[in-house]
């Protein structure tokens, strides 16, 4: 089995069983494949789940840029259609998913702790700034940009604890949910306001130091 035999092989599990595995011993002995084999691929089962969560960032991004209209859309348009595909690509596997993180109540700690899901989501934070930076809308700055991959992972993770919870027809709330938070997020990613921010950082600091 490879990576992805693994993580399809997880997911069935976890539906068959209603639940994820109680350790990796009982996981491969269901799967018919040696512990050893497991570990040349996966570290823990929590790591199986992170792969998982990956694959559906590193797909999304992959989907989008094979078509030619995502490529000329600009910052905010690009935006906006990374999260509505991210999650429509998610309904595939809802049953999963529903099991899996349906029962968290503070998806922030819970998500931010599955490393490599995070990463993936920070690659594709990076390529959609830098749409913004060559459209003028954010300004290169190191720092500024830290805090703006931040803000888009923290609008992921809100969006994917809604949809979780989201129970309206055709996930109908969850894209408002997406169109209003990010008009926010964005908006305080603007260079503008994000500058003005961060001058009254500056002066309140000043002040508090002074």
């Amino acid at each position: 089995m490879d990576r992805t035999d693994i993580s399809r092989e997880y997911m069935h599990q976890v539906l068959e069983e209603g639940k994820k595995p109680a350790s990796v011993f009982s996981f491969c002995k269901k799967a018919g494949m040696s512990e050893e084999d497991f570990y040349r691929h996966f570290s823990s089962l929590e790591h199986v789940r992170d792969a998982i969560l990956s694959s559906f960032v590193r797909d999304t991004i992959n989907r989008l840029q094979e078509e030619e209209s995502y490529r000329s859309y600009g910052f905010r348009e690009q935006v906006l259609a990374y999260f509505y595909t991210f999650t429509e690509g998610l309904l595939a596997q809802r049953s999963y998913l529903l099991l899996e993180f349906g029962n968290v109540h503070e998806p922030m700690q819970q998500f931010k702790a599955l490393k490599q899901f995070r990463s993936e989501f920070m690659k594709v934070a990076e390529k959609l700034l830098e749409t913004g930076i060559s459209n003028g809308i954010l300004k290169e700055v190191k720092f500024q940009k830290r805090l703006q991959q931040e803000a888009l992972w923290m609008n992921l993770i809100a969006v994917f604890g809604f949809w979780l919870r989201d129970r309206s027809p055709e996930f109908e709330d969850t894209d408002a949910m997406i169109e209003k938070s990010l008009n926010l997020t964005l908006n305080l990613l603007e260079q503008n306001t994000l500058d003005k921010a961060i001058d009254l950082g500056r002066f309140l600091f000043g002040k508090a130091v002074s």
